[in-house]
């Protein structure tokens, strides 16, 4: 799945319960470095790659284009493990006992079922692309979860923070 963003980022990714090779792992390239996060990994999960190319002069054509290519070191910071549902549900019952928004609330999570659900629109239609929270066709069996208001959404928060800040 590829997907793009207002700023040009882009992202591509491989999703599959069924690979027979199983992996938890994200690259992020940028323009100086390079970070790969294994979850899989046991104790290095982090790696920082100081790797990049640069051109050297432009040119017209392909053929005559040159690029350098720099291999520095890889840096490997130490990152305290936790269970992560763990650490999820400490952070759930620290923010009911302090009445506070979690990191991920409600919007998180209609954003995330928008992206889901335009992916199974463009599999649907043999990977065309599709707008995130875009339209869905009447002839579709997805529940549309895009024509949220999400200034109702924010007005209904404000309101249950100030029924509990009464109590």
């Amino acid at each position: 799945m590829s997907l793009s963003f207002p700023s040009g980022v882009l992202a591509h990714t491989r999703l599959s319960w069924l690979d027979p090779c199983k992996s938890r792992r994200i690259t992020v390239v940028g323009r100086q470095k390079m970070v790969v996060y294994d979850d899989l990994e046991t104790h290095e999960k982090l790696k920082i790659y100081d790797k990049r190319v640069n051109s050297i002069r432009r040119t017209d054509t392909f053929g005559e284009h040159q690029y350098a290519y720099h291999y520095g070191s890889v840096i490997s910071p130490y990152i305290h493990h936790e269970e992560p549902l763990r650490v999820e549900c400490a952070h759930f019952l620290e923010c009911v006992a302090q009445r506070r928004q979690p990191l991920t609330d409600g919007v998180n999570g209609l954003a995330v079922v928008e992206v889901i659900e335009a992916a199974q629109r463009s599999l649907r239609t043999g990977g065309r692309i599709v707008e995130v929270g875009g339209a869905v066709p009447d002839d579709e069996a997805v529940i549309d979860l895009a024509g949220i208001d999400r200034a109702r959404d924010a007005a209904a928060r404000q309101s249950i923070a100030s029924e509990l800040d009464a109590s």
